[in-house]
């Protein structure tokens, strides 16, 4: 179980640190880029908690930023996720290892 007081301001940060950094791309592979979004699959898990309400806003403009950059892909790439949980529906442009594990799995 996650301590959610505690860890909310590191998944935020995360988060948005990663949003800046794939507007130039991805350069490591599948693995390497669900588990970097796993922060913002945590943040979704935990949107009821106040330590998360409390970020609304900032994970609304990484999600803006993500959107607005983003691919789609035609499957869920991690998991069995509804397709509101974008993250793992999506992928960065300009993401060469990461573009070829997608087609490998008949995502892309």
């Amino acid at each position: 179980m996650h301590n959610v007081d505690i860890e909310a301001p590191r998944w935020i940060a995360g988060y948005e640190a990663l949003a800046d950094s794939l507007m130039d791309g991805f350069d490591m592979c599948i693995y390497e880029y669900t588990n970097d979004m796993s922060c913002r699959e945590l943040l979704h898990q935990y949107s009821d908690h106040p330590n998360v309400r409390e970020y609304e806003m900032r994970i609304a403009i990484a999600d803006r930023k993500l959107k607005a950059i983003l691919k789609p892909t035609n499957r869920c790439i991690h998991g069995d996720y509804p397709e509101s949980h974008f993250w793992f529906w999506t992928y960065p442009p300009n993401s060469p290892e990461l573009e070829n594990d997608l087609r490998e799995m008949g995502a892309i």
